[in-house]
């Protein structure tokens, strides 16, 4: 149940890397199947969705309303490629 809690409430802290928010929610979804608690594809993609820090509002828009994002993994795809995409502007900027 600590865990159901800790998924539910996650938040990106900002100053990690969209890599390594990926990473720790994948181990948090990984705990939750070895304790017997599957959660849905809908589920796992709400949860990134609602863990986005603010200066991330366009993606989360952008994720609610893409049809093409249905697990977890797809929308981990989507914020790497816009973190890079952020990056390389920065880089150049």
């Amino acid at each position: 149940r600590m865990m159901l809690i800790k998924f539910d409430t996650y938040k990106s802290r900002g100053t990690i890397s969209i890599k390594q928010h990926h990473k720790e929610m994948s181990n948090i979804i990984k705990q939750l199947q070895e304790a017997g608690h599957t959660l849905t594809d809908e589920q796992q993609v709400q949860a990134v969705i609602r863990s986005l820090p603010l200066s991330w509002e366009h993606m989360k828009v952008n994720l609610t309303h893409n049809d093409n994002i249905i697990t977890f993994d797809d929308a981990a795809k989507h914020l790497e490629l816009e973190d890079e995409r952020l990056e390389a502007y920065t880089a150049s900027g």
